[in-house]
């Protein structure tokens, strides 16, 4: 790698610390935005976050209330489960 590239790489990961903090509140902003598209957008951000290493600490009302939607009964076998998992009687 050339000196010149170099200090160029160094710029640029100085300017991505900068910007780093920033990120939620772009994040916020394209949301806004784009909301009037809830399902699409939602199922975009979804796939967005799982594809970066990092996430926001809060989830869109919007995205929240779409993944309550997919709510379903469950039954767990305690005979079944996972030794970290706790079940209750009822």
């Amino acid at each position: 790698m050339m000196r010149a590239e170099l200090a160029q790489n160094f710029r640029q990961l100085e300017l991505k610390k900068k910007l780093e903090p920033m990120l939620p509140v772009l994040d916020f902003i394209a949301w806004s935005l784009l909301k009037h598209n809830q399902d699409v957008v939602s199922q975009l951000w979804v796939l967005s976050k799982q594809r970066s290493w990092r996430t926001s600490k809060s989830i869109p009302n919007s995205l929240w209330n779409w993944i309550c939607s997919a709510v379903d009964e469950v039954t767990l076998d305690p005979m079944t489960k996972h030794a970290w998992l706790l079940l209750s009687d009822d």
